[in-house]
C-alpha cells in the first residue's frame, strides 16, 4: 500500500510548516501567516488570531471557503475584516525567503510580501512520489504525478493500492492515515 504524502510546490516551501507542525510549536509566534482558503486554514488562522498573534490569512482567490454556501464565506470575510485575522485575497505565493534573523518573508506573485515568524501551509499540494520509484513497479500516474486508482484504491498493478494525498483525492491532512486503517475499502 502506498501512502506517500504531498507537499506544496513553491520555492522555500521547507521553511513553512503544515497543520501538524502548528501543534508542535513550543510557543506562540508573534507573527503568523497561514496560506490556504479551506476550512483548515480558516480554523488555524482564527485560533492563532484569537490567541493574540498578529495573524495573516493568504488566499489565492477572492475569498476563503469558496466551496461553502456564499453566505458563510461572505460573513466570514466581514468578521475577518472587523476582528482579524488580516485577510489577503488574490494572494498567490511565489517564494518563501528565510531572513538572517530567522523570520520568513512570503513573496507573492503580484509583488506583495509579508514578513512573519511562522508560516503554515494549508493549501493544495503536489504528490510526494519522487523517491518511491513507481516506474519500476509499473504503477501509472497522471499528468500531474498523482497515482491513478479506482474507487477501491487499486492501482493498475495487482496487489498495489494507493491512498491519501498522492492519489489527488480531496485533500485532508489525515487522509492517508485514516485510509490505511481500513485497506478493505
Amino acid at each position: 500500500m502506498i501512502t506517500a504524502a504531498s507537499h506544496p510546490d513553491i520555492p522555500g516551501v521547507e521553511y513553512g510548516i503544515d497543520s501538524d507542525g502548528f501543534f508542535a510549536l513550543p510557543a506562540l509566534p508573534e507573527r503568523v501567516a497561514v496560506v490556504g482558503a479551506g476550512y483548515i486554514a480558516v480554523e488555524l488562522a482564527g485560533v492563532i488570531n484569537g490567541l493574540g498573534a498578529k495573524t495573516h490569512l493568504f488566499v489565492r482567490k477572492h475569498a476563503p471557503l469558496r466551496s461553502f454556501d456564499p453566505m458563510i464565506s461572505e460573513t466570514l470575510v466581514e468578521v475577518m475584516n472587523a476582528e482579524g485575522p488580516q485577510l489577503h485575497t488574490n494572494a498567490i505565493p511565489k517564494a518563501v525567503v528565510k531572513n538572517a534573523d530567522g523570520s520568513l518573508t512570503l513573496e507573492l506573485e503580484d509583488g506583495r510580501s509579508e514578513t512573519v515568524d511562522c508560516l503554515i501551509w494549508a493549501i493544495g499540494r503536489e504528490p510526494a512520489n519522487d523517491n518511491i520509484n513507481l516506474e519500476a513497479a509499473g504503477v501509472k500516474t497522471n499528468e500531474k504525478g498523482y497515482i491513478v486508482v479506482d474507487k477501491y484504491q487499486n492501482t493498475n498493478v495487482e496487489g498495489i493500492y494507493a491512498v491519501g494525498d498522492n492519489t489527488g483525492a480531496v485533500f485532508r491532512t489525515d487522509s492517508g492515515g485514516s485510509c490505511s486503517r481500513s485497506p478493505s475499502l
